[in-house]
């Protein structure tokens, strides 16, 4: 199966694909300006990989933030490794800590694994 480019699209199509992607962008800011933590979480992945936006890890961990203080276990797990990496916020075992906690609390495998390695490394 051959997979075309952007760059192989009519331009009609390709027009097409552009508008799509711009009304999904709003859509998500603005469910994530009013407050949805899963499109804040959206947003700060956008953000943070550059797709359909410019990359911007400030603005990355912003919204990561505000999804990971409503409880959204993906965000806190993330921000666990921000902090855990210095990626985007100050390196800060304590933080990295509390937010993997905060995701472990709640089922996530990943934060759970990170934070056993934690207490293992006699942190925490």
């Amino acid at each position: 199966m051959n997979v075309l480019s952007a760059s192989e699209l009519s331009p009609e199509k390709h027009a097409e694909a552009e508008q799509r992607a711009s009304e999904y962008l709003k859509s998500i800011q603005r469910r994530a300006e009013r407050g949805d933590a899963d499109a804040q979480f959206k947003l700060g992945k956008m953000n943070f990989f550059a797709e359909g936006v410019a990359e911007n890890v400030t603005e990355a961990v912003k919204w990561l933030r505000l999804a990971a203080d409503q409880g959204h276990a993906e965000a806190q797990f993330q921000l666990g490794c921000l902090h855990d990496q210095g990626v985007g916020v100050a390196e800060d075992d304590a933080e990295a800590i509390k937010w993997y906690r905060l995701a472990a609390e709640q089922g996530h495998a990943d934060a759970q694994c990170n934070l056993g390695v934690r207490y293992v490394q006699g942190a925490g």
